[in-house]
């Protein structure tokens, strides 16, 4: 436990009154035995359960063959931006709240936890041949299929290659195979697309990762051209785009062991692809064309000799994107390091099983994944091409982990049975968790680290939480105790709040890393921070946050009595209405996110006071004024949370 400096004590409404005990505090004496009352009849269905959150069946499928599993993040906002670039760059600001793996038939479906005032969710992967991102709608109780997004700009009719058989301007001296629509999509594609087998797609990702490259990069960054041993065929088929440049695709050729020493020496480049980039009206996946053997300005058709050398080239957005993103100086990417500035090389070859895969960098402000542009080569005869490629071993199925980030606010009321002011200042708390997954997403770690913001009673109130159908004997805990005495896992964080935070001079916190022994535990959002949180006025006293159960050791006798309508052993639990607006009322809240500043309530002013959408929220069952915390009345005091 780290404590925290003084200086980041709460300002709060008489705040110098509760110090000196001039004020009304919650004088409440915990062991007084409640007064009992018939059994209520709460309908369940009728309760609100005040929680911020909604959970939901996520459900994503992959079009991947048998024997791939997909990593995958999930944000509540767009994530990916464009650069002046064309980069798609992957802002680090924005956190995903969910990631997992599907199962190796590329099918994941799980439960999600989110905050209510998510409406979409957006499915990031790095995975090639497959949507880098794709979108889901919230609607209602569910969420929608997810579909593609579309990453890539409009191109304008003032194109430089417009919808036409030939080019012009900067570009007129490249051959075509054909002509193309105005978006670039070529008239001329193969009847069929490749499938790509795991084994290659499952290398593709290891060997050329986005965003950052692998360690191992430079053993591939051989000579991106190709060498003609024997008569051949060849086909060029696109695997993937991890770039928002319309990129012009091309090539050339000259005799193997003659390279061109600069650009003025190549006598034909053809086009491939006036536009390159992946999209469902412009190129997909796996989509091909054959190419032609062009000598000195003649189309030899499609049989290329021994001895004749392939290179490629990029024109970098050439495909006339809107002029503020367009960078194309004329100056295009060459395959052949020796036409390049400082003979920089943009290309990384391999090959999984006779499988030729080339990836290319599109810019010279390269972020050096060779990702940008991934396409494979196919021969026939199949060995025509493969002398100086590298053969690599194919790699088995992604493992490894995935983590996700939570935080948020906790607040509780002490006077349970009773009804009490509602100012939920007794405790006051502020936690920040990580969990991790494994590959087939069980839960295997949970890492928080808890912050005792304030404490507004005179009841000394430990905090603890239990983790809903865990067994204890399943897990270990570092920095709290673990409750022996009770066969599901309840973890005790302190006991005495008063006595922590030296009576609101300090801000403790405090650490706890709980491991999962075995295969860990499925995920269920019950395991999922903040958990079955809960403060305790005294040892046999509980309070959780509305229709959370209590554990083993909270006396059965409390329930039910005074101002509480739960049903112990059946539920709902913690249950009140106001007597002054006969509206129900939390004995606790959470908040999930970053709540930058809380308000917290003056002693016995109730916090619908301090908020003026809170009762709005209850009385809509959440429906409105789903961010009620994000606007306090202006007059009153803010406490930093930082």
């Amino acid at each position: 436990m780290k404590r925290g400096k003084i200086g980041e004590k709460i300002a709060i409404g008489a705040f110098v009154c509760l110090l000196l005990a001039g004020c009304t505090t919650d004088v409440y004496e915990p062991t007084l035995e409640p007064k009992p009352k018939p059994i209520p009849e709460v309908p369940k269905d009728s309760v609100f359960d005040f929680s911020m959150e909604s959970t939901y069946d996520l459900k994503i499928k992959y079009d991947v063959p048998e024997g791939c599993r997909v990593p995958f993040f999930v944000y509540a906002e767009n994530p990916l931006s464009i650069d002046e670039y064309g980069n798609i760059i992957l802002k680090e600001e924005v956190k995903w709240v969910d990631a997992g793996f599907t199962d190796l038939t590329g099918a994941y479906l799980e439960k999600i936890k989110i905050s209510t005032i998510t409406d979409k969710l957006y499915i990031y992967t790095s995975f090639p041949s497959l949507p880098m991102l794709m979108v889901a709608t919230i609607n209602g109780k569910s969420i929608s299929d997810p579909e593609e997004v579309d990453l890539t700009s409009k191109v304008e009719t003032k194109s430089v290659l417009r919808g036409a058989t030939s080019l012009s301007g900067k570009l007129a001296h490249l051959h075509t195979l054909g002509g193309w629509k105005g978006n670039g999509r070529p008239d001329y594609l193969l009847p069929e697309k490749i499938s790509i087998s795991k084994e290659a797609l499952n290398t593709i990702n290891k060997i050329l990762p986005e965003p950052k490259p692998t360690p191992e990069i430079d053993n591939y960054l051989i000579e991106g051209d190709i060498h003609v041993t024997e008569k051949a065929h060849l086909d060029i088929y696109i695997v993937s785009t991890t770039t928002g440049a319309h990129n012009l695709f091309g090539y050339y050729c000259y005799p193997t062991g003659n390279p061109p020493k600069d650009a003025n020496e190549i006598e034909d480049v053809t086009m491939i692809f006036p536009n390159s980039i992946v999209n469902p009206n412009i190129v997909k996946r796996g989509e091909g064309v054959r190419l032609h053997y062009y000598e000195k300005g003649i189309d030899k058709g499609t049989e290329f000799p021994a001895g004749v050398s392939i290179g490629w080239v990029i024109y970098n957005d050439a495909f006339g994107l809107n002029p503020s993103l367009s960078k194309y100086n004329g100056k295009p990417i060459y395959s052949t390091s020796t036409l390049n500035a400082k003979r920089e090389k943009f290309m990384a070859s391999f090959q999984i099983n006779g499988f030729v895969v080339i990836g290319f960098e599109d810019w010279t402000n390269q972020l050096k994944d060779y990702n940008d542009l991934v396409f494979h080569i196919e021969a026939d005869p199949v060995d025509a091409i493969t002398d100086n490629i590298p053969e690599v071993k194919p790699e088995p199925p992604v493992t490894g982990t995935a983590t996700v980030d939570y935080e948020g606010l906790l607040a509780f009321e002490d006077l349970w049975p009773r009804q009490g002011d509602f100012d939920m200042n007794d405790v006051i708390l502020r936690y920040k968790s990580v969990v991790t997954y494994n590959h087939e997403n069980r839960i295997v770690k949970l890492e928080d680290t808890f912050k005792l913001l304030w404490t507004g009673a005179t009841i000394r109130n430990g905090f603890g939480y239990q983790l809903n159908g865990v067994s204890r004997t399943d897990i270990g805990v570092e920095g709290a105790s673990l409750d022996n005495s009770q066969r599901m896992a309840v973890i005790r964080v302190f006991d005495d709040a008063l006595a922590e935070t030296a009576h609101n001079t300090q801000t403790p916190e405090y650490t706890v890393t709980t491991t999962f022994f075995g295969d860990g535990y499925e995920k269920d959002p019950m395991i999922l921070p903040p958990y079955n949180p809960y403060i305790t006025p005294s040892l046999d006293k509980e309070v959780h946050l509305t229709l959370y159960p209590p554990t083993e050791k909270a006396k059965e006798s409390y329930f039910g009595t005074d101002d509480d309508e739960s049903v112990y052993g059946k539920g709902p639990y913690y249950v009140t209405y106001s007597k002054e607006n006969g509206e129900q009322m939390p004995f606790a809240i959470h908040i999930p996110g970053s709540v930058e500043d809380f308000v917290v309530p003056a002693e016995s002013k109730s916090i619908d006071s301090y908020y003026p959408g809170f009762l709005n929220w209850i009385q809509t069952q959440g429906e409105e004024s789903k961010d009620w915390y994000l606007h306090p009345a202006d007059e009153n005091p803010k406490i930093p949370v930082e």
